[in-house]
Formats: C-alpha cells, structure tokens, sequence
C-alpha cells in the first residue's frame, strides 16, 4: 500500500526544504473567496534550535502536498506573519 503513503514538504525562501521523512508537521490551509488572502497555519514537531531559526517573519513560504508515489502538487505560496516556538516545537501562521 506505499501508493497511500501521505508526503508534504515545505519550501522557505533560502531553498530549504523540510519535509514529512523527516519531521512531523500537520498543517491547515483556509480557502476564502474574500479579498483579505488565504491563510494557513503550520506546525512542526520535535525539532531544535537549528531547525526553529530557520523561519524568520515575512519570509516566503511554499507547502506541497500528495502522495510519494503520486502527484504531490503546491497548495500554498504565502509569507509567514509569526513564528511561536512552543517547548520542542513551532508553529507558522501565513498568509498568501
């Protein structure tokens, strides 16, 4: 059943890649029709502080989503509005 298997990454502004081989990372986009921007909030688990001074405030951000043996395509291109870090994990809120 690897067909099934969910994979995401995350892109940031530097070319670094940060993906969910390698971290646990759960993430929510919110579609609007309204003129104010879709938004996304995205949090990755269990990392250190080399990992956490990767993300910086209004830096581009891309996440894709899919399938490792299937199409994996981008679901959000946006700028991160503030990072919070929380015991031994950081949570991203964006906006496109």
């Amino acid at each position: 059943m690897k067909n099934f298997l969910r994979y995401s990454r995350i892109q940031l502004k530097d070319g670094t890649i940060i993906d969910s081989d390698q971290y646990n990372l759960r993430f929510e986009v919110d579609r609007t029709l309204k003129s104010n921007g879709n938004m996304a909030r995205i949090e990755l688990f269990y990392i250190n502080d080399d990992t956490f001074n990767l993300f910086k405030k209004e830096d581009e951000i891309q996440l894709s989503a899919g399938y490792k043996k299937g199409v994996i395509g981008l679901i959000f291109n946006g700028n991160i509005d503030s990072v919070e870090k929380e015991r031994d994990s950081v949570v991203l809120l964006c906006t496109e």
